[in-house]
């Protein structure tokens, strides 16, 4: 008999990710299935929600620039975005609000599940975007280095 150690998480009415007490607990195969996020209906083997569309970059014709917000490197939060029929997993790099009120997601996504991973930009809200994690920490508007994550230390030149 298969069993799984599954972690699950629920969010409630205020839009928070919250921990359903009974994380960690062994289930078996069947029950694992009956908790696994429902899949998107298909017509054909290709699903109904249609792919997320990129939006396009800022241009000094737009007007001023938009408002960036990032994340600590550690603590990003995710969108899936749907491509080629499938939910992708996309951390996101940063959040841009618009000055007429758009808000737009610089993500890191591999679109065809083929390792090559892309930086693009959606706007939100659309169809094919959802929220696959959201972050503990919050954004910033500064760049601040500790929240970026460390670059590797040289060791002393050998020559």
């Amino acid at each position: 008999m298969l069993t799984f150690i599954m972690r699950t998480t629920s969010i409630a009415a205020t839009g928070k990710e919250s921990d359903i007490p009974n994380r960690g607990r062994r289930v078996t195969a069947s029950e694992a299935a009956d908790r696994a996020p429902p899949r998107v209906s298909t017509v054909g083997g290709m699903s109904s929600i249609p792919d997320a569309q990129p939006a396009r970059p800022w241009r000094p014709e737009d007007g001023p620039r938009p408002e960036v917000w990032t994340w600590p490197a550690t603590d990003r939060p995710a969108l899936r975005v749907m491509s080629a029929g499938e939910w992708r997993h996309a951390p996101v790099r940063a959040r841009q609000n618009w000055p007429d009120g758009t808000v737009r997601y610089q993500v890191e996504v591999d679109l065809l599940g083929d390792a090559r991973v892309r930086t693009l930009t959606y706007q939100w809200p659309q169809p094919g975007l959802r929220v696959a994690r959201r972050s503990g920490s919050d954004p910033t508007r500064g760049v601040d280095e500790t929240r970026q994550g460390k670059m590797p230390r040289r060791g002393p030149a050998s020559g």
